[in-house]
């Protein structure tokens, strides 16, 4: 059995996820891949960029034509689900860039930002807009919409080893606890966060989150990463701190911590102490949201936002004064 989030994916016994492409010859995938969800990669093109686990690429548009794609999950089978904002779907490939189905989940009804995969298969979607879990089968049909709902504001998913859903409210600065057949455990389990994004999970325990910060500005500085127990207790508020606009948070399941920096487009990478390793781990990239971490055995999986691994999120031209920084909206510019 595994057990999968939008920020890890945590088989139990070989701890094995994904197949591996390998678009660039020389590009060493055996330790294994990230995979990043990138708003703008060209004119009105979204993209998922594959890279290796040392930064260097594999396809830095795997997957293109996207439009505002948020949330990224995969499910350890060698698919990947993603979130597109602007035409509210979801859609299916491979991890090798093979296109399953774009439209695998279609006229949802708000703003999808975090996309998790449970260990049977059930996909699960924040809706930021309305505030509720949505929940589907790997086929794309509705088990329950609204599983969850009466949140502020949603974003990133994780679940963990357990089966417990954890969900990121970015209006309210919290994070709740809930089962996979929606019963509330804990709605407000770790509270006084700064605009909460993609969250991941290590597997034993601890969950991290992105603390996007304030508005967007791109050299405001103000965002970190917390490390927190699955019971919520605080373990560092402030492991990293000063971050430009972080997103998305991933781990390799080795000790390092991924971090995507929408405030200067790129992939930092840190240990799980929170000691830098390479603030410009992989550069270059066009507002990078959620990211995903898949490697083989004998290692796990870590996604992320939410984000959006899950979880994931985008935000908009300015900051809302009650609701926090919603995404911008089809002709927004920064």
């Amino acid at each position: 059995m595994t057990c999968r989030t939008s920020s890890v994916i945590l088989p139990c016994f070989i701890l094995v996820a994904g197949c591996f492409c390998a678009t660039t010859a020389a590009a060493n995938t055996s330790q294994g891949q990230i995979f990043v969800a990138q708003w703008n990669t060209g004119v009105n093109d979204g993209a998922i960029g594959a890279y290796t686990l040392s930064g260097s690429p594999i396809n830095s548009s795997l997957v293109s034509g996207l439009n505002q794609p948020e949330g990224l999950a995969t499910d350890g089978k060698g698919n990947l689900f993603v979130a597109n904002l602007s035409y509210r779907t979801v859609g299916q490939y491979t991890t090798s860039g093979g296109v399953v189905n774009p439209s695998l989940i279609s006229d949802l009804p708000g703003w999808v930002w975090g996309v998790a995969v449970d260990s049977d298969g059930f996909i699960y979607l924040s809706d930021w807009d309305h505030g509720t879990i949505g929940k589907y089968t790997s086929s794309g049909a509705a088990v329950n919409p609204t599983l969850i709902s009466g949140l502020r504001a949603p974003t990133g998913i994780a679940i963990d080893n357990s089966g417990n859903l954890f969900v990121a409210n970015q209006s309210s600065g919290t994070i709740g606890k809930y089962t996979t057949s929606g019963q509330t455990l804990n709605g407000s389990l770790i509270s006084g966060l700064n605009n909460p994004a993609q969250i991941a999970l290590d597997g034993t325990g601890n969950l991290f989150v992105a603390n996007y910060g304030g508005v967007y500005n791109g050299d405001v500085g103000n965002g970190s990463i917390g490390k927190y127990s699955t019971s919520g207790t605080p373990i560092n508020s402030a492991l990293i701190s000063g971050l430009p606009d972080p997103v998305g948070v991933g781990l390799d399941g080795n000790g390092h911590l991924f971090v995507s920096l929408v405030g200067n487009n790129r992939i930092a990478e840190y240990t799980t102490s929170g000691t830098l390793v390479d603030f410009s781990f992989i550069t270059g990239l066009g507002d990078p949201s959620s990211l995903v971490i898949v490697v083989p055995e004998p290692s796990s999986l870590r996604i992320g936002l939410i984000g959006l691994i899950g979880l994931g999120l985008r935000f908009g031209l300015k900051r809302n004064e009650n609701r926090g920084f919603p995404p911008r909206r089809s002709g927004y510019r920064w």
